[in-house]
């Protein structure tokens, strides 16, 4: 819409020339990472205009994605995640012009089914990637048949593809022998027997991910780990089958790992991992959530991993002042940590963060319920680049708090309050002053807002040239807000399915989702 503005803007011919030029310029580096409406792709085809990442809006029909054929002849990836509208006869149609598409996305949210990924393996011999998590209508026979003739395929995303079975994704990666990176949250039914035919056939694998496969053991992880020594990212959160044996297999024979996800992984002590620690000590992502170690792995992580960027020791009774002050200590690099559910961190540890860490831009305090204004203070003056914070049931804060994080973090774009129950108006008004790029903002349960609250939010989005920023505001439990006008003023401001909301007085609840 913007470009399109633009394009009317200039009314010079030379200068429109010139413009043109520098579109076909930017849109063919692919720097146009925006989804696609309907007006859009109609203005790149009269402009003769094609983009080189194509990622199709909501609004986008048959109709549009028809005439979408001009603009995709030399494009190399293509998404249709949010397109509810579009149909498989339209797809089919389309994907005649897929001359150069190199990755194809369809999740989460398209209808496409079988039939749209046999007509793409038809149509994209060369395709490199595909993404089909969490399609409902698309199952595992398809995908056999499209890895049958894409024969380059290095990345697949099955999230939630129900219907996979060991057979039938054995079959699969019998195809896929380039394959690096392979996606299989939550298919429940794989075993062994599948991690085991990857780890034949695909020795070339660099990510591999497993959340939820709680079929799997240390057996196949083993199997994989001395077969696929170029493992980078691996998640096995949920496997709790698996033991000290996995983690000391990787340790040995993936010194390369950077990432790795063991949440609930509860069979896991502290032998396996001080020594993945020292074997590994690239490793720059670690999710410990709801794992029994103890204070010596931690430490053993901060001490030999100093590139952390991410650490996650949600809900670990480990995690205290000292923990949190090593990985501050040894982690300068550290860009985020979550630690919800530790009671005993208080405003030592915080404090010792923000000196180490100014790169910080995402933290989860959640349930850190001893932490006072002093540390969330702090923490804002030396760690600028915040974006993400999440401090519910941080019962001791105060406004003051809030006013400075968001007079101090300028990027903030997520915040999440709550259960705050000191949390007044005051820091509603401070966060429309200054937070300008806030995203989500979650008051829930901030039993002190009032009416006033909703009145700032709706004036800020009425003064702006564009719509207010946020894209989801909830406020579920905010009972001093009863002003229903107001409500629905701020949610046609914002937008109807981005204000959630429910009102309670007895047991009359009125729930504006």
């Amino acid at each position: 819409r913007e470009l399109s503005l633009l394009d009317q803007a200039v009314q010079v011919r030379e200068l429109r020339k010139r413009l043109h030029e520098r579109l076909v310029k930017f849109t063919c580096r692919g720097n146009l990472q925006y989804e696609l409406q309907a007006s859009a792709l109609r203005w790149l085809k009269e402009r003769k205009l094609f983009v080189r990442c194509i990622m199709f809006g909501k609004d986008v029909s048959d109709e549009n994605i028809l005439d979408a054929a001009a603009i995709i002849d030399r494009s190399e990836q293509i998404s249709f995640g949010n397109c509810w509208k579009v149909t498989d006869n339209a797809f089919v149609s389309l994907s005649q012009d897929f001359k150069s598409i190199r990755l194809v996305n369809l999740s989460p949210y398209s209808n496409l089914s079988d039939v749209a990924v046999i007509a793409l393996s038809k149509a994209c011999g060369g395709l490199e990637a595909l993404n089909v998590s969490s399609c409902r209508n698309i199952t595992i026979s398809s995908i056999i048949t499209l890895a049958q003739n894409c024969t380059r395929l290095h990345s697949l995303k099955l999230d939630y593809i129900s219907g996979i079975t060991d057979a039938s994704f054995v079959a699969l990666v019998q195809q896929c022998p380039l394959l690096q990176s392979i996606s299989l949250r939550c298919c429940s039914h794989l075993s062994d027997l599948s991690v085991n035919s990857l780890a034949q056939h695909c020795p070339r694998l660099c990510e591999a991910n497993f959340h939820g496969c709680t079929r799997i053991t240390d057996e196949s992880i083993i199997v994989l780990a001395s077969a696929c020594q170029k493992l980078t990212i691996l998640s096995l959160a949920l496997c709790s089958m698996v033991t000290d044996a996995a983690v000391l297999a990787l340790a040995q024979h993936c010194s390369s790992l950077r990432s790795l996800n063991l949440h609930a992984c509860n069979l896991i002590t502290d032998n396996s991992m001080a020594l993945l620690a020292q074997q590994c000590s690239g490793l720059q992502r670690v999710i410990l959530k709801q794992c029994r170690i103890t204070e010596t792995s931690i430490l053993a992580l901060a001490k030999y991993c100093k590139e952390l960027k991410c650490i996650a020791l949600d809900f670990n009774l480990c995690v205290s002042d000292s923990t949190v002050s090593a990985i501050a200590q040894y982690c300068g690099n550290l860009r985020s940590l979550s630690i919800s559910g530790s009671s005993n961190v208080t405003d030592i540890a915080i404090q010792a963060l923000a000196r180490h860490c100014p790169l910080l831009h995402a933290v989860n305090f959640t349930s850190c319920n001893r932490l006072t204004d002093t540390a969330i203070i702090y923490l804002a003056q030396h760690c600028t680049a915040l974006h993400s914070v999440w401090l519910d049931y941080c019962i001791l804060l105060t406004d003051q708090a809030f006013v400075t994080l968001s007079e101090r973090c300028t990027q903030l774009n997520e915040l999440h309050l709550v259960g705050c129950k000191l949390v007044t108006d005051a820091a509603v008004v401070a966060l429309c002053r200054h937070a300008s790029r806030l995203r989500i903002l979650n008051l829930s349960w901030c039993v002190k807002l009032t009416d006033l609250s909703v009145q700032h939010l709706t004036q800020l989005a009425a003064t702006r040239r564009r719509a207010l920023s946020l894209l989801e505001l909830v406020l579920y439990g905010c009972r001093a807000i009863r002003d229903l006008t107001a409500v629905s003023t701020l949610r046609s401001k914002i937008g109807q399915k981005r204000v959630n909301m429910s009102m309670s007085q007895g047991l009359d609840c009125l729930n504006l989702d």
